[in-house]
């Protein structure tokens, strides 16, 4: 990805995360379809193949003083002269390449698509509790901070109260540390992650944390092979949360069940005959991890040198 490129989502959204019914916006809001063109207008827009149709359908033609990237998988797929037609959401990146804030206005499939990349969202939030079947998707708040919020009451132009609010993703080192790195690589890897301010762990970021991938998902917890192994292992696994936290008291009573059931299943499956699980909780500056974000190693040594007079035991840091 261009790292010059500022990703921006804008969305409006009603309560229990609401943005759309039968392919149509379930509610009337003057007011947010003028904001919508004010921030939108002169930059490049990236919008799925459905909700280009329902623009087509209600203004009878294409987005003006726009540049329009349509995401859809019908390679043929008609659009006027000015839009652009992209197949994967790599290809509708390399289409708008540039300096410029690009905005991502939909659907729930491509705003998904989008959430690891974005810099900022412009949400409205709508509020109501009108019925949809449409959804913004979830996404790890503790990674954003809401740096504007202008609050409106309904009148005749717009049904319902509503909040322009812009959330900018959080630009601190607080979700690496990178003293705790062990190898150059995994240094370069970090340095790149604490960048980008989002957490290497939660699995919407798996594409750009450049870890090994999932082998094992559980309800809580979800299994990977370490990608930096430490020195003097033969199996090194990380089981990790599958939502962010960070506390053991943030997590389902029923997940350390399952962390005890993946770690059984980890012993059959690497036929591990001895190790050790060591879990990180809490602040890294203690619990001697890279990453703020719960999880555990399971760890069994190589002792093929073990009568080396310079073997070394493998060091699970703490502190």
């Amino acid at each position: 990805m261009d790292t010059s490129l500022t990703i921006s989502i804008i969305a409006a959204v009603a309560e229990k995360r609401v943005i759309g019914q039968g392919g149509e916006i379930p509610w009337n809001l003057s007011s947010d379809l003028r904001h919508f063109t004010k921030l939108t207008k002169d930059h490049k827009v990236i919008v799925g193949r459905k909700t280009y149709q329902s623009i087509l359908k209600r203004l009878g033609h294409s987005l003006t003083s726009r540049r329009v990237i349509v995401m859809t998988r019908q390679q043929n797929f008609p659009v006027p002269d000015k839009d652009k037609v992209a197949i994967s959401w790599e290809e509708a990146l390399d289409k708008v390449r540039g300096k410029e804030e690009v905005f991502v206005i939909g659907g729930a499939e491509i705003y998904g698509l989008a959430i690891p990349y974005a810099q900022r969202m412009y949400i409205t939030k709508v509020h109501s509790q009108c019925n949809g079947d449409t959804f913004f998707p979830v996404f790890n708040i503790t990674e954003w901070q809401e740096i504007s919020s202008q609050p409106h009451v309904f009148d005749k132009e717009n049904e319902y109260d509503y909040t322009f609010a812009v959330l900018e993703r959080k630009k601190s080192s607080s979700f690496v540390n990178l003293k705790n790195a062990r190898v150059e690589e995994q240094r370069k890897v970090m340095e790149i992650i604490q960048e980008g301010g989002f957490c290497p762990f939660c699995p919407e970021h798996i594409s750009k944390s450049r870890l090994k991938p999932i082998i094992k998902q559980g309800k809580y917890w979800h299994i990977r092979e370490n990608q930096w192994p430490y020195e003097n292992t033969r199996t090194h696994l990380v089981i990790i949360y599958n939502t962010h936290v960070e506390k053991l008291s943030e997590i389902n009573p029923e997940a350390a069940k399952e962390l005890f059931d993946l770690a059984k299943w980890a012993e059959d499956e690497y036929q591990v005959l001895g190790g050790a699980i060591g879990l990180r909780f809490g602040d890294f500056r203690l619990n001697g991890g890279t990453v703020l974000h719960l999880h555990a190693h399971i760890i069994a040594a190589d002792i093929t040198n073990r009568d080396d007079p310079n073997y070394q035991p493998v060091r699970f840091r703490v502190g």
